[in-house]
């Protein structure tokens, strides 16, 4: 008889094909526990696209969704982990590979010795194997502002194997119990990032990074070849209607240098907004 599993992985997919194939096939090959897939493919579809989907759904373990709009990373993201049924979830993005064979063993494991770890992250790497950030973001509210940023330096001498950080971006690994404080109201990506921030700094668990694995990270939207994905992915008039709901919802606000560019920057031109997002703040 087979062993219930233990963990379902999550992933929104958007008109990044050839990374979703790469992201899958990372995962079958280097996940040591058996697992669930599903994937929730967000609004866009062409041939290519729904032949791959539908090749993977001749596994039993794997689920594909389809939704007729573009709900966002963190509505597509709701949809996916509304109904799990595992103690343990990964959320990640489509264009993030899991290189390391057994990456997911050291961070169940933790998560199954202490119940006050909620959420495992790792450091993310380009595919060259240069170090990018520890994927997790930096979390300070005071005053009801969010100072916000991500961890962007490997710590120097850093001998022990976990890394307390305030809250996790990119690849969560999770314990069920805290789904709710994964999802989130926003419909933008950028704005998605700080309100999930915010509720994992306040959910009462600690956050940690697994400083001995890695996963890749393309980044393929910062890609010019990625324009059809960025007119959607990125529109600012859009980014700035749902951070102003998310303020008068929440009564938090970002730190003044964000605040202003998301309630005034993004009134101008997109493409004119997304250069400065490039250059200003680095999104």
């Amino acid at each position: 008889m087979s062993l219930p599993k233990k963990l379902t992985i999550c992933i929104v997919h958007y008109r990044r094909l050839p990374q979703l194939k790469k992201a899958v096939r990372c995962l079958k090959d280097n996940t040591f526990n058996d697992f669930n897939l599903k994937i929730l493919n967000n609004g866009y579809l062409d041939n290519d696209i729904k032949e791959y989907l539908d090749s993977l759904c001749e596994d039993e373990n794997i689920e594909v969704v389809y939704s007729a709009d573009n709900l966002g990373p963190g509505g597509g993201r709701n949809v996916l982990i509304s109904d799990i049924k595992t103690p343990f979830v990964v959320t990640m993005d489509d264009d993030v590979y899991m290189t390391t064979q057994g990456w997911d063993v050291p961070l169940i494991d933790i998560m199954e010795r202490d119940s006050d770890v909620g959420a495992v992250g790792l450091p993310l790497y380009d595919q060259d194997g240069r170090f990018m950030c520890l994927g997790a973001n930096k979390v300070n509210i005071a005053k009801r502002v969010i100072k916000f940023s991500p961890y962007m330096i490997l710590p120097d001498d850093y001998s022990d194997d976990f890394l307390e950080v305030d809250s996790l971006s990119c690849v969560i690994v999770y314990r069920h119990e805290i789904n709710d404080h994964i999802k989130v109201d926003s419909m933008c990506q950028i704005n998605d990032d700080w309100e999930r921030s915010v509720a994992l700094k306040r959910m009462g668990r600690r956050c940690l990074v697994y400083m001995r694995g890695k996963a890749v990270h393309e980044r393929a939207s910062v890609n010019r070849d990625f324009a059809n994905y960025n007119k959607s992915r990125r529109d600012y008039r859009k980014i700035r209607q749902d951070y102003l709901l998310l303020v008068e919802k929440s009564g938090l606000r970002l730190d003044i240098l964000r605040h202003c560019f998301y309630k005034y920057v993004c009134l101008l031109p997109n493409n004119i907004t997304r250069e400065l997002a490039y250059r200003w703040l680095n999104k």
